[in-house]
């Protein structure tokens, strides 16, 4: 739908619309983009914190800043001046495009349309009731609203324009095709015929017909609920009775996986699929095929116009921060940005680590105050490997140069383009997925389910007894347990690994084989469950399973496949990049940073002292252990140059 029918929920995230596009191509997510449902830089007056061109960062810009993501309250040692510096960092980076995009014109109706969109879609067109949601949910004033959505949507129109300028050449648009050669494939199709009928016993007994050598038309003519007149001839139109090539959404989900799941002609068993139950003959399997690069040739620019957008806006967006003139005014707000990486001459900066770092969901809920390790796994472990990635990206791209093949997109499709291309002649065997099945089973387990009644008894020989009653003739399981003396839960439906359910009784009906049928249902044994005696009532059982090898062959195969190619793609970047000057400054730059840390922080300096001190005391190598720890994650300036 688009916004004239169904206007957005969420005005912050409107509101955020353009740190949004950034965020994808710089290395920022969501976990800071809160910050902008209360406005974004203050055009009113406030404390100054620092200038960037025309655009003043005050300290009430900094603080709303922080107020709104949880992991800023952080602000104490390396971690906290992290944070700082990214902080730092992206209002830097906002203030920079806001500068540069001041130009473009937004209409006052532009931003009227928002936000009547969103009061309307969040029932506040109540003009006080609307007042009192800015200045409480929003934190912000309306004339302060308007002024942060008329800025982004600026910055959006001003990438808008940078979009315009990416152009797709054939070169481009061939190398493209040869790495992502396989989204571009005709879709797989079959010739079928179906029979769909209610009964379960009556489609068993037709499958064996057909089994037997039955004219399956013609037991789809006489049976079949549907298609009948067509004699189940699939995708036949009118009174043909010939079916034709179909794809996968010719039949439900749970046929097209069966039906689809075959390589060769023939019968499926018998599928169930809500009420109805099908058999399918597959006359005839057309495997999907790839397109050429001519016959897809319109598909693969268009695909790859999304890369190239995100190339031009990467480069912009870099060259903005990059000229844009920073002064400090406030000294604290004064951080140093240093290489903290170098390819071939290019400096990767220390901020696009830390922005990429921290971006991260699951490190930013690691980070939380109180977890005593996250500095020295951050700095040991998560610094290392996100320097690693970067390097990587840079590295594809200088590739790409020195070999001057038409790579395209931002440095980290450039790698996963390159990665995919130099991987493309890897291919699967059936060996290799039948391998990968046998070795993974537990990857395509489905989870079983049941409805579940339990009925419990204090004494066994009651229990023992309602339970023969109720298979004689029982109707009604809760008022017929009721009369017998026993205490019904009504549960409802559980999994095989339902944690509120007790062992027992999960391995009684999902995997002890003695269900005794019992009215529409089936009953367990009387169990003992904490010395209390148990009579579990079951319907609509479905046992756990795994699903076949048909059923998961191209999940498989796409998968193993993308293993190889990602190992080999990877091994060419590997030795490519010996080739190039790749220096890892790392370790000095957290060297230099934990000593202005230490500096800004002289009590907390002494603390680690004695810690040390008594850490080599106890041991006899503390200090030693930390220096092989720092040296065993990779960061030391020398032995990281590539040459």
């Amino acid at each position: 739908m688009n916004s004239e029918t169904q206007p957005s929920k969420s005005l912050g995230v409107r509101i955020a619309l353009v740190a949004v596009a950034v965020a994808m191509l710089g290395g920022m997510t969501f976990t800071f983009l809160p910050y902008l449902q209360g406005g974004g830089l203050s055009q009113t007056k406030g404390t100054p914190a620092f200038k960037v061109n025309d655009q003043t960062v005050t300290e009430e810009d900094i603080k709303a800043f922080q107020g709104r993501s949880a992991i800023f309250a952080n602000t104490e040692g390396m971690i906290g001046d992290d944070l700082k510096r990214v902080m730092v960092s992206f209002l830097i980076q906002e203030a920079a495009l806001k500068d540069d995009a001041a130009k473009v014109k937004v209409a006052n109706s532009e931003v009227q349309k928002i936000i009547d969109d969103y009061r309307k879609a969040n029932s506040l067109q109540d003009r006080q009731k609307w007042r009192d949601y800015v200045t409480t949910n929003l934190q912000t004033t309306e004339p302060k609203l308007r002024e942060d959505l008329r800025n982004n949507l600026r910055i959006q129109k001003r990438i808008d324009e940078v979009k315009a300028s990416a152009t797709v050449t054939d070169p481009e648009a061939k190398l493209f095709y040869d790495a992502f050669k396989d989204q571009f494939k005709s879709e797989p199709k079959v010739v079928a015929r179906q029979i769909v009928v209610k009964d379960q016993a009556k489609a068993a007994d037709l499958l064996k017909q057909a089994k037997a050598g039955a004219d399956f038309a013609a037991l789809a003519r006489a049976n079949s609920t549907e298609n009948a007149k067509n004699d189940g001839a699939v995708g036949a139109s009118g009174t043909s009775t010939e079916p034709t090539e179909v794809a996968k959404l010719a039949f439900t989900e749970a046929v097209s996986t069966a039906v689809f799941g075959m390589t060769a002609p023939g019968l499926t068993d018998v599928i169930k699929d809500g009420n109805n139950y099908y058999i399918v003959k597959v006359e005839k399997v057309v495997p999907a095929a790839a397109k050429t690069f001519e016959e897809a040739k319109n598909d693969v620019k268009e695909k790859a116009k999304a890369f190239k957008e995100a190339q031009v806006v990467e480069a912009w967006q870099e060259s903005v921060v990059k000229n844009a003139k920073v002064q400090v005014i406030d000294s604290k707000w004064k951080v140093e940005d240093p290489d903290v990486a170098v390819v071939d001459g290019q400096g990767i900066k220390y901020s696009n680590v830390l922005n990429s770092l921290y971006s991260n969901q699951q490190i930013s809920q690691f980070i939380q105050p109180g977890n005593a390790q996250a500095e020295s796994f951050v700095n040991q472990f998560f610094k290392p490997q996100a320097v690693e990635s970067l390097i990587n990206q840079y590295v594809a791209v200088e590739i790409a140069r020195n070999l001057k093949e038409p790579y395209i997109g931002s440095r980290q499709q450039v790698e996963a383009e390159m990665v995919s291309y130099q991987g493309r002649a890897e291919t699967v065997t059936e060996a290799d997925i039948a391998a990968f099945y046998k070795q993974n089973q537990t990857q395509f387990a489905v989870a079983g389910s049941a409805g579940l009644k339990e009925a419990t008894f204090k004494d066994k020989a009651k229990a023992l007894a309602f339970r023969d009653s109720f298979i004689k003739g029982g109707k009604d399981f809760t008022k017929d347990a009721g009369k017998a003396g026993g205490t019904v839960n009504e549960t409802g439906t559980i999994t095989d690994t339902s944690s509120n359910v007790s062992p027992i009784l999960i391995q009684s009906i999902f995997k002890s084989g003695r269900l005794t049928a019992a009215g529409e249902g089936s009953l367990t044994d009387v169990l003992e469950v904490d010395k209390k005696f148990v009579v579990a009532y079951v319907s609509d059982l479905v046992k756990p399973s795994v699903k076949t090898l048909a059923e998961v062959h191209d999940q498989i195969r796409d998968q193993v496949l993308q293993q190889k190619v990602t190992q080999k793609g990877q091994a060419f970047i590997a030795a490519e990049r010996k080739k190039l000057k790749v220096e890892n400054k790392l370790e000095t730059v957290l060297k230099a940073q934990q000593t202005e840390v230490d500096a800004a922080n002289p009590k907390t300096l002494e603390d680690s002292q004695k810690g040390t001190e008594n850490a080599g005391a106890g041991t006899g190598t503390g200090t030693e252990s930390t220096g092989a720890g720092t040296e065993s994650t990779g960061t030391n300036d020398t032995k990281k140059t590539d040459k």
